[in-house]
């Protein structure tokens, strides 16, 4: 019931809604009919072969039927709605031609005929949707006339003769005689509604006509508004166009001198890109020295620091002689004493040899020689004496000497570290330095590079400046012949609306 309900609100005036009310009652045709008759069949005539095969030759048309349609759905849905349309035609007409084969007949005949004629003359008017429910619904109702016709023949059977099997026989053919009836009284109304529809869209054309003639003359008064626009928007681009012309060749001559200066910057950049490289080298060259030099440093404060060394190696040892010398003078002191204590020992003895007379003449002797060898030892202790004084002065003045060169050595480490660490700074500076040197040439190189950039962009624009200036002298010409066209429109207009 309530597909019923949503079949009576649907709008037969809408194509779409037409073609789901035709999809549907095919459908149930095609499902209800073959059902039925296989009821009533299975009911009264059991054991009835003949019924069987012709149940056999319904089913296997249904199936053709269902392929065909389903065959047609694929290709609509595919977009090939014309192929689907072909298909249908040509199924149709192949159903009412084995119709009449199997009745015979010029009547038979003469309708399949009309049948076809109207179908053809409805193909020229109407969508293929439309051709193609009107095709089945005419092909459904020529074969329930035909049933009709066959069932209304064996009606007359001579009394007692009918069995339960041909009554369900006869009156499924009656069902569907009234089944096809109705189907035709439905599919009538919908194309007497489609009629009105056209009948309403003609009328609707006609109003839509009217409203395009009054567009129409609307349109050519705007015309002669837009002419008149035109004309005057024509005369002032046309000064425009003069104006654009002559300032896009003061542009170019501009853009020119600018491009000459740019290019002479360009050639001071690519000096001043030599000069940095050069200055890059130099710097490179002189950290290079500057690292040879620290190394130099490097070696004189080893240098000067083994001689520190050696100094005071020295110093200590003259030092050592200095005390060893002051230890000799006390030992010749020592002699000294000594040689005094022996020459007065000598003499004693010579005194006591004197003394003793005849007796004491070799202990004289004795004494005599000791004496003599106290004299040569004072006098050699003297000389000793003198030497050591000698040699104790020059080691005080090595002393001194020493002193001051362990002193001037101590210095010049200092300073030769000092020259180290300022010699370090000048590498570091030097490193600095030629880092920047690397960093203006790179500089430079880019500036160079963006120069001849500048330079290539403002030859660029210079094309362009020129071919503008072409183009707005062209854009004058073509304004001047705009507002010649303008003016003949304008007139032309002016003699149609006139006419009119």
């Amino acid at each position: 019931m309530a597909n019923l309900g949503s079949l009576f609100s649907l709008d037969f005036t809408n194509l779409a809604d037409r073609r789901r009310v035709i999809m549907r009652i095919v459908a149930l045709a095609a499902l209800v009919v073959p059902l039925l008759v296989t009821l009533v069949a299975w009911i009264y005539e059991r054991n009835n072969p003949q019924l069987w095969n012709a149940l056999g030759v319904l089913f296997v048309s249904m199936g053709a039927i269902l392929l065909v349609a389903f065959f047609s759905l694929r290709m609509i849905r595919q977009g090939q709605e014309q192929i689907a349309t072909y298909v249908l035609i040509g199924t149709i007409s192949l159903a009412a031609l084995a119709c009449a084969v199997r009745y015979g007949g010029i009547d038979q005949s003469l309708i399949i005929s009309l049948l076809l004629v109207m179908l053809f003359i409805v193909g020229l008017v109407a969508t293929w949707r439309e051709i193609v429910a009107y095709g089945i619904s005419i092909t459904f109702a020529y074969g329930m006339l035909l049933l009709l016709k066959d069932n209304l023949g064996s009606f007359r059977v001579p009394e007692g003769t009918l069995t339960a099997g041909d009554a369900g026989v006869y009156g499924v053919g009656a069902v569907l005689f009234f089944v096809g009836l109705a189907t035709t009284i439905v599919l009538t109304t919908i194309f007497s509604k489609a009629l009105a529809e056209y009948a309403l869209k003609s009328e609707q054309w006609t109003a839509d006509l009217m409203r395009a003639n009054e567009q129409l003359i609307e349109k050519n008064i705007q015309q002669i508004e837009l002419g008149t626009d035109l004309s005057f928007a024509a005369t002032e681009l046309s000064a425009a166009s003069q104006q654009q012309a002559s300032g896009a060749t003061e542009q170019a001559s501009a853009v020119a001198e600018v491009s000459s200066t740019i290019e002479e910057l360009g050639f001071t950049a690519r000096q001043i890109a030599s000069a940095s490289d050069q200055v890059s080298i130099a710097a490179q060259q002189t950290l290079t020295s500057l690292a040879m030099g620290q190394q130099s440093v490097d070696e004189a404060i080893q240098g000067m620091e083994r001689i520190k060394q050696r100094v005071q190696e020295v110093s200590s040892r003259v030092l050592s002689l200095g005390e060893r010398s002051h230890h000799i003078s006390e030992i010749i002191a020592l002699i000294d004493d000594v040689s005094d204590e022996t020459h007065l020992l000598a003499l004693n003895a010579a005194i006591e040899a004197a003394g003793a007379g005849e007796h004491g003449r070799r202990f004289a002797v004795v004494a005599a020689e000791v004496k003599s060898l106290a004299n040569r030892t004072l006098a050699a202790s003297r000389e000793v004496k003198d030497v050591i004084a000698e040699i104790q002065a020059a080691t005080n003045a090595s002393v001194l000497a020493t002193e001051e060169s362990v002193k001037e050595v101590v210095q010049g480490v200092n300073l030769a570290h000092r020259a180290g660490q300022e010699m370090d700074s000048i590498v570091v500076l030097g490193e600095h330095t030629a880092q920047l040197a690397q960093e203006i040439s790179l500089a430079t190189a880019q500036q160079q590079t963006a120069s001849e950039q500048v330079v290539e962009t403002m030859r660029e624009i210079a094309e362009v400046s020129r071919q503008t200036a072409a183009g707005s002298r062209q854009t004058a010409d073509a304004a001047s012949k705009l507002t010649a066209i303008a003016n003949r429109l304008h007139s032309l207009v002016n003699i149609e609306a006139n006419t009119r």
